[in-house]
């Protein structure tokens, strides 16, 4: 066979460019399929950031969520769900305000529970809560609080910090 056949007027063999174009497709099509923070092995290294600040009005609190891999806080993420068990119910317990999320709440086993599920942005996630009703609140609350995010299939972090809510 003449070697010359097969070469472009450039000098490159139709082989050759074949060859190129049948590797860079795999590439591409990896590089578009895989998001950030990807399920396989990175479902460590999560941790939630939660503050707790006394706002207006008697018993009312703000909780503002605030989420990190590794170090690094993630500024975008949707389906991210947080659960808030108490060790109690609570009389008077309300939502009264929520940011980047939906939340819902009901009392189990005496016991009441927040699903509050949203979005990770810029801004954080927030839950406005009344934990009082008049002059009675709860005392103090142990709360069991996890998170999912969507890559990965089991809670990734959790705490179990103590409040006191004050009127």
């Amino acid at each position: 066979m003449n070697e010359t056949l097969g070469k472009s007027a450039t000098g490159l063999h139709r082989r050759t460019v074949l060859k190129g174009a049948a590797w860079s497709v795999p590439v591409v099509a990896a590089a578009v399929a895989v998001p950030a923070y990807a399920a396989s092995a990175d479902c460590a290294g999560w941790a939630l950031v939660m503050s707790t600040a006394k706002v207006s009005g008697a018993w009312n609190y703000e909780h503002t969520f605030a989420l990190t891999h590794n170090g690094t806080p993630v500024t975008s993420m949707s389906g991210v769900k947080i659960t808030i068990s108490y060790d109690k119910a609570i009389p008077g317990f309300a939502i009264n305000s929520q940011t980047n999320g939906t939340a819902s709440s009901q009392t189990v086993g005496g016991k009441q529970t927040i699903v509050f599920t949203g979005n990770v942005a810029a801004s954080p996630m927030t839950l406005g809560i009344r934990y009082g009703n008049g002059n009675s609140g709860p005392g103090a609350l142990t709360m069991t609080i996890t998170v999912q995010v969507p890559s990965c299939p089991t809670v990734v972090a959790g705490a179990t910090p103590t409040f006191t809510p004050v009127k």
